[in-house]
């Protein structure tokens, strides 16, 4: 019976896969726009497109907005690292 203190022969391959091939990414779990509150800062609320039950995020270009990420493991700063890729589209 192993109780977790014990070194199994696993260990060594373990710790070379990790090793050789890093860490298992943290995955983004979901994400949150904050679209009317963000809208609100970018003077986007009285769109009609905001008037959905689950509306985009209508932001203006050079302002600050806020996201929220929630990850399938805990974050840590020390080891995970964050990459963004945002995509605009055009709503005319």
């Amino acid at each position: 019976m192993i109780t977790g203190n014990e070194k199994t022969p696993f260990d060594s391959i373990f710790n070379y896969y990790i090793s050789a091939a890093g860490p298992t990414p943290n995955e983004i779990h979901s994400v949150e726009l904050y679209a009317r509150d963000n809208a609100k800062k970018h003077r986007t609320s009285n769109y009609e497109i905001l008037d959905n039950r689950d509306p985009p995020l209508v932001i203006r270009r050079g302002d600050p907005f806020f996201v929220g990420l929630q990850f399938r493991k805990p974050y840590d700063a020390e080891r995970d690292k964050i990459r963004m890729e945002f995509m605009f589209v055009n709503f005319r």
